[in-house]
Order: structure tokens, then sequence, then C-alpha cells
């Protein structure tokens, strides 16, 4: 059933959430993973974007820039493909970060332009949304 599933999908991600603040990095990730992997298969975009920003904030802390922001770049199409902006001004941020650590700091520059112009027009998706 798709409500339980959902429900699983969201206590799995929080689970990663709880985990990643403890610095158990390999428990989060696993726990992220099989969230991602509920979310892909009930059609769950916002719950998958949601994840993955996870994965990738997750990823940066560990020093792991390159998947650092393939993460965000996945969560980045699937927020806008489903007009989620405020999901796409948190992926901009976050690879404007990223950018910036890498010393590409035009790509910042545009990175958080994009993400000023998403914000001015950020539609806010509830947290109680199923698919």
């Amino acid at each position: 059933m798709i409500g339980d599933e959902y429900s699983m999908a969201q206590e799995l991600h929080n689970s990663g959430m709880e985990a990643h603040e403890r610095k158990q990095f390999d428990e989060a990730e696993r726990s992220y993973l099989n969230s991602l992997e509920i979310r892909e298969r009930i059609g769950d975009e916002y719950g998958r974007a949601q994840t993955l920003h996870q994965l990738g904030k997750m990823a940066a802390e560990l020093e792991d820039l390159d998947e650092a922001e393939d993460w965000h770049r996945w969560s980045l199409d699937i927020s806008a493909k489903i007009g989620y902006q405020h999901g796409q001004a948190l992926s901009l941020s976050r690879l404007a970060q990223i950018a910036q650590r890498r010393g590409r700091l035009d790509e910042a520059e545009n990175c958080y332009r994009d993400r000023k112009s998403t914000r001015l027009n950020s539609s806010h998706i509830p947290l109680s949304r199923m698919p």
C-alpha cells in the first residue's frame, strides 16, 4: 500500500537525518538510500528531492564535493520538474557553496543569482503532501 510505503520512506529519511546529526555517516547513508529507493518506487518526487538534498549535504560535509554536486544537481532537476521552487533554491544554494569551495566564483555567483530569482517566486509544498 502506497501510504504505508510513504510512511516507511519518511521514517527512513528521518532516521538518516538523526544518524547524520550524530555523525554516523554509514548508517545515515543506508537510511537515505533506502528511503530514496522507496520514494522512487512510489513516485514521491517531492520526497526524492528532499532525500537527495540530504545526501548532498552529507557528502559535502565529508568533503566529497563531486558526489555532493551530483546529489544536489539531481535534487535540483527533480525540484524544477515538479515546480518545487523552495527545493530549487536550497539546491542552488548548496551548488553555489560547492562552486565557491572549488574556486569557481563565476559559477557560484550564477547559482546565487538563480537562487535569489527562484526564492522571489518561491512556493512551498506542505510536508504532509503524499504522491
